[in-house]
């Protein structure tokens, strides 16, 4: 399911009056396809991602560079890390010179512990000193991204019309602001620890309707929203052998074509604003 934008954005920004469905050309499924290419590409160029993934298994080569109270930097290759959870496939071990060492069950987290992380910004830290007197390296695997996510928590899930929504936790949630369920946005006025309240359904052009418990509830910043929808738009207009189905000639003043080249240049200026740049620290 995209989560960057949505088919009903991608018309919108094409101009086109007729949503995507099944029975369209192109289809509802091809549209949504297109958005997650477009989802990949954007994670892909910014090297980050709003909406949560598993990095593969890295390899860090850890060279004698110890800061005082702070202990020995390893820089992740993603930030906003998910804490560490053996039971959700996340690794993270220590090359002790003979064999990998398992931190997450053998060791203890925390500031004046033998490591702790920066979770924001993606650092392990290694603190305990027996580390320091031989050849060391870390493996590890994780989940990223997702600047704010939870679950409706709610059996049978909600109406179209409830303005309570209950989720999983509000942690981290500003006391008043907006969020996307499916294609739903939705605006609230406050919440508890445990729900959204004073929620206008079907905000923003959206439709109110239905969601089934555990449905996602979450929110990411506009410019990539903006970013995905006209890359979308873009990768939709240059796919199609026969851009007329999309909109006939003549209904634009713009050509298609013109379009896309216009978005396409915009796409990549705003990306190479959003880059994500790893401050690799020099090891002496």
């Amino acid at each position: 399911m995209p989560k960057y934008t949505t088919a009903l954005k991608v018309q919108q920004q094409l101009g086109i009056p007729t949503a995507f469905s099944n029975s369209t050309t192109p289809s509802l499924a091809t549209v949504n396809n297109i958005i997650e290419e477009a989802e990949d590409y954007i994670d892909q160029v910014t090297q980050h991602s709003w909406k949560s993934k598993k990095s593969d298994i890295e390899f860090h080569d850890i060279k004698y560079y110890y800061r005082y109270l702070t202990g020995v930097p390893i820089n992740l290759k993603h930030r906003q890390i998910k804490p560490f959870d053996a039971t959700k496939d996340d690794m993270l071990r220590v090359w002790n010179g003979s064999s990998y060492e398992d931190l997450l069950s053998s060791y203890k987290e925390g500031r004046g512990e033998d490591y702790w992380i920066d979770y924001e910004r993606g650092i392990v830290w290694l603190r305990s000193f027996i580390w320091l007197t031989r050849p060391m390296g870390l493996q590890a695997r994780y989940r990223y991204g997702g600047d704010k996510t939870t679950l409706i928590n709610k059996t049978g899930g909600i109406a179209s019309n409830d303005t309570t929504i209950p989720v999983d936790s509000t942690e981290g949630w500003p006391e008043s602001g907006w969020f996307r369920i499916e294609d739903e946005e939705i605006i609230y006025t406050g919440k508890t620890a445990t729900a959204f309240t004073g929620c206008t359904r079907g905000a923003y052009g959206t439709t109110a309707t239905t969601h089934p418990d555990k449905a996602e509830v979450y929110w990411l910043p506009r410019n990539i929203e903006r970013i995905a929808t006209k890359l979308a738009c873009v990768m939709l207009i240059e796919n199609l052998d026969d851009r007329s189905v999309l909109l006939p000639e003549g209904t634009s003043n713009v050509p298609l074509l013109e379009k896309a080249a216009r978005w396409r240049e915009e796409v990549n200026q705003e990306l190479e604003t959003i880059k994500e740049f790893r401050v690799i620290e020099t090891q002496i």
